[in-house]
């Protein structure tokens, strides 16, 4: 190859069998072409046939470069000796088992190019199971702030870095860790980026989970082998980030993570002194770094799991964690205005555990079901289930069709008689979820409420929210619908008139893109001399629905004939 490529794909490969052939090929097949990347592959000592394979294929492609070193223990390694010869003015590192979308590339560097981003994250896609960061790619960012998104929760090295950038920093992998060697190395670059962009529109990268067991992070090690990567961790942000809000969402995504991932790896440590080893230096982090800021951040489950840790509790903490990894049944409880999870040890004597690590009032998810949404005269009829999920609502709950303007404060509300869900039930929600689940049926009217003045001209959000014991859920309404269910754009036109007052407006009612969420769109539309078929209502009546064919006389004159009827 002559000149300097674009990119330089590195890949560490070690028994990837005939998975890396996918890898390679799937690097060929981008559309930024060969001509503009290099692909370096680090043979880690492979003892399957992997190392043979590989030469096999740079046989016949000469952007591709294969290395054979001794076997390191780990993908660090390999990783750094790709970097180590690595000539292209960006790298990306692609794992083995791996594959990318054709276009990730072109598209990665296209964001990277035009915006001077260091750090490109491309949308990723699990396969086989694999669970892989989602929360930050709900869209396109070409400057994503590292405190106030979520580009901190992925913390893998699977992207494209520009190599200036790292040689600047001397960034290389840490190769006495264990495991959770790319965090550091990660987590440096993304606090010394100016820049850092996302590509959410597109699947560039898919993670699969090999059939065989072999992912990195799935081979088995224990609690014990996770505590010196977390200990750099520890180390390295209160070095960079100074104390406050910016440090605890920092440390929140660790201790969220890590303690999951650590207490599952302790309950199934088989010695009792290495696990009691183990989770006495957890703890210590805990008590050390775990303070309030970061803890109101996080979910119930992890508060209470956490709190055991500081309390010492590793058997509590364990149950806590198998509670979770196992998805044992429970419940809510509404008390005072506040939501309460029935989690193991919740108003235990023994323990004495304040609710605040049960409340789960900010976390209420209400599930929903639309059967019916359709113009009925100039009324928008609606119908269909909901469900505060893993509650009963009691005879006092309150619900209602909540109508928000999108870019205002304005807002009404239309109530309805929560009952039986009948046929309205989702056929995808399992048992328990149908025994929460109410029907409800109700009729937005537009006429009144444009007319009016209470809907005015834009674009209105429909949601729907259930009120009990003080307790408030809601959803954006619409996402959840029966396939039969119109999704065009079907619009009304609306008439008003009172003494010198005119009013018309057209108001469509259509699902959003994305969650398919149901809105309202009101405009402005003018009289014209024509024949008009419209909806009216007399001033101060909310009758609506007459089809009336209008051929306008002087409006004068039109006013008084509506009177007169």
């Amino acid at each position: 190859m002559n000149g300097v490529p674009d990119v330089s794909v590195i890949i560490a490969a070690y028994n990837a069998g005939g998975l890396v052939t996918r890898c390679v090929e799937s690097v060929e097949r981008q559309t930024l072409g060969t001509d503009a990347l290099e692909c370096v592959v680090v043979d880690d000592g492979s003892t399957d046939g992997t190392g043979e394979e590989l030469d096999g294929l740079a046989a016949t492609r000469p952007w591709l470069r294969v290395i054979h070193q001794d076997n390191s223990g780990g993908p660090a390694g390999p990783r750094n000796t790709g970097l180590d010869v690595a000539r292209g003015r960006y790298v990306f590192f692609l794992d083995a088992d791996d594959w990318l979308g054709e276009q990730a590339l072109e598209r990665m560097l296209a964001m990277a190019t035009e915006h001077g981003s260091d750090i490109v994250l491309g949308r990723m896609v699990g396969s086989g199971g694999r669970t892989v960061p989602r929360t930050m790619f709900v869209r396109n960012q070409t400057d994503a702030p590292l405190f106030a998104s979520r580009v901190y929760w992925a913390l893998n090295p699977l992207k494209l870095f520009r190599r200036d950038f790292l040689e600047q920093l001397g960034l290389r992998f840490r190769t006495d860790l264990p495991v959770g060697q790319d965090q550091p190395f990660v987590a440096t670059a993304y606090l010394r980026a100016r820049r850092i962009s996302v590509v959410a529109d597109y699947d560039c990268y898919y993670a699969d989970l090999r059939s065989d067991g072999q992912n990195n992070t799935r081979r088995p090690g224990g609690a014990r082998r996770r505590l010196p990567f977390l200990r750099a961790m520890f180390e390295l942000i209160p070095s960079e980030v100074p104390e406050g809000p910016d440090r605890d969402l920092l440390l929140r995504r660790h201790f969220q993570s890590e303690q999951r991932e650590f207490l599952e790896h302790l309950g199934l440590e088989p010695d009792p002194r290495v696990r009691q080893e183990a989770f006495a230096v957890f703890r210590g982090f805990v008590r050390r770094w775990c303070g309030q800021g970061v803890l109101d951040g996080l979910p119930a489950g992890d508060r209470l799991r956490l709190e055991l840790i500081r309390r010492g509790r590793m058997d509590e903490a364990i149950r806590a964690m198998r509670f979770h990894l196992d998805r044992e049944p429970w419940t809510v409880h509404c008390e005072k205005g506040r939501a309460y999870a029935d989690y193991p040890y919740f108003r235990d004597p023994e323990l004495g555990i304040p609710d605040s690590f049960f409340d789960v009032t900010d976390e209420l998810v209400l599930g929903h079901y639309v059967t019916e949404v359709r113009w009925s005269g100039a009324r928008l009829r609606l119908a269909g289930a909901v469900r505060p999920d893993r509650y009963a609502m009691s005879p006092r709950a309150r619900a209602w069709v909540l109508v928000r303007e999108r870019d205002g404060d304005g807002e009404y509300r239309v109530p309805f008689e929560p009952g039986a869900a009948g046929d309205r039930l989702n056929p995808e929600w399992d048992e328990r979820q149908r025994s929460e689940a109410a029907g409800f049926a109700t009729a937005v009217a537009p006429l009144d409420a444009v007319l009016r003045g209470g809907l005015g001209v834009g674009v209105w959000d429909l949601y729907l929210e259930v009120e009990d014991e003080g307790v408030l859920w809601r959803t954006r309404m619409g996402a959840r619908r029966a396939p039969g269910i119109e999704t065009r754009r079907t619009r009304r036109t609306l008439m008003r008139f009172g003494g010198r007052d005119a009013r018309v407006r057209t108001v469509e009612y259509y699902f959003t893109g994305g969650g398919g969420g149901l809105s309202l769109k009101v405009r402005r539309t003018p009289l014209r001399p024509r024949v008009l078929f419209t909806h009216l209502a007399r001033p101060g009546s909310l009758r609506s629905g007459a089809h009336l064919v209008l051929v306008p006389p002087p409006l004068g004159a039109l006013q008084r004939r509506l009177h007169r009827s």
